[in-house]
């Protein structure tokens, strides 16, 4: 199937954003003496490559080390990918809450599978282990492909404005497709270095749709996305991050952290939620059945409860509702299997949309979903696997 789910994991412009906080007291001299590759029993990946968010993922390798440096995790491993600029990058060692150099890069590869899965090859090759998991720190436009937001005058009008009035979200890809990712070329990298994930964190705005969490099932068994825009901080890896490498991981006491977080944060917005990967297949039978028996009235869709878009068209709806709203309320199984898929989720009272305010969020599920919306945004959403494969049959 062509490429057609979006993570927009690249901002390349040119600028050379240096975080105070980069040459920090922490950072220290890799020691040569030390074996670093000794198998482990997880290893977590930190994936950050350029963007203009770099000063703020900076900030979150440093909140990671912070709070690795206030817990024992005895064979866990943390490695990060930081992008300095579009053609400078670094892998670093935050294991026990010390920066260690293990790698610099020159012009890396980051739009190709070969090209990632280089990358992944190099973590499993500094710090291999029986387990692997990820995050992902980066710009995201959930499932949509690659040139949808490709309007250079709408677009740049739309982005300057953001930039000029509005707090940092992590909402937008690339300003051009050259720099596009999609989540489809993630799984072939993940595929190529023959690595499964136990769970899989994407810090990026809009990649919380049902139409990208199941593109990943395959990958990872866990995965943790938000439905709407993420701020700018990103996740408050201080709080959370040694709690992702407990052996057993409280989803929900990691989602309690998001929320108390964000409730005091400045920019009290913010969604969250963690899906098992292995419900997915029988969410998608579900909705094909539904699918079968009725069809969607558009009067409806300005009922629904969204968490956004771009150039203030709504293009994310609420799964759960949708569903609802699609079956007249005969929905009981597909209900049943949407709250065995979202094992953990919570949202603040309202979320955030550049450019265009807030949303009040009355109806959350955990997951959303672009089947109601007629932009031209989402054209090509009859070209997602999710919607394949819940296609009636009858259709």
């Amino acid at each position: 199937m062509k490429n057609f789910y979006l993570l927009s994991i690249l901002l390349f412009l040119a600028t050379g954003a240096v975080s105070c906080s980069h040459h920090s007291e922490l950072d220290t001299p890799i020691d040569e003496t030390e074996d670093i590759s000794v198998p482990t029993r997880l290893t977590l990946f930190m994936y950050m490559p350029w963007s203009d968010l770099y000063t703020s993922l900076n900030r979150n390798m440093d909140d990671m080390l912070a709070a690795l440096s206030q817990e024992k995790l005895p064979g866990k491993k943390v490695v990060a990918f930081i992008s300095k600029s579009p053609y400078e990058a670094e892998m670093y060692e935050l294991t026990g809450g010390k920066k260690k150099l293990l790698k610099t890069y020159t012009s890396p590869a980051l739009t190709s599978p070969q090209g990632i899965a280089s990358i992944i090859l190099d973590v499993k090759e500094f710090a291999p282990a029986s387990q692997y998991a990820m995050t992902i720190g980066c710009h995201g436009t959930g499932w949509l492909p690659i040139g949808s937001l490709d309007q250079p005058n709408k677009y740049t009008l739309a982005y300057q404005q953001y930039k000029i009035k509005d707090p940092a979200t992590r909402f937008f890809g690339a300003l051009t497709p050259d720099f596009q990712v999609e989540t489809s070329t993630l799984v072939s990298a993940l595929e190529e270095s023959s690595t499964h994930l136990d769970f899989l964190v994407f810090d990026a705005c809009y990649m919380g749709c049902v139409e990208v969490a199941y593109q990943l099932r395959d990958v990872t068994d866990i995965t943790m996305l938000s439905p709407s825009e993420i701020m700018g901080i990103g996740l408050p890896y201080q709080q959370i991050g040694t709690l992702l490498l407990h052996d057993q991981v409280n989803w929900q006491s990691i989602c309690t952290k998001f929320h108390e977080f964000f409730s005091s944060y400045l920019y009290p917005y913010g969604t969250i939620s963690v899906i098992d990967s292995h419900k997915l297949p029988l969410l998608a039978d579900a909705m094909r059945q539904l699918n079968a028996e009725y069809q969607w009235d558009y009067s409806h869709t300005e009922e629904l409860q969204s968490f956004g878009g771009f150039y203030r068209e709504n293009i994310f709806f609420d799964l759960g509702q949708y569903a609802k709203r699609l079956s007249n309320g005969n929905n009981s199984e597909f209900q049943s299997i949407l709250q065995q898929t979202v094992i953990a989720a919570t949202h603040t009272p309202r979320c955030y949309v550049a450019s265009n305010g807030t949303l009040p969020i009355n109806h959350y599920s955990g997951l959303s979903c672009s089947a109601p919306s007629t932009s031209l945004f989402t054209a090509s959403w009859l070209e997602t696997q999710w919607a394949i494969d819940t296609k009636s049959r009858a259709d």
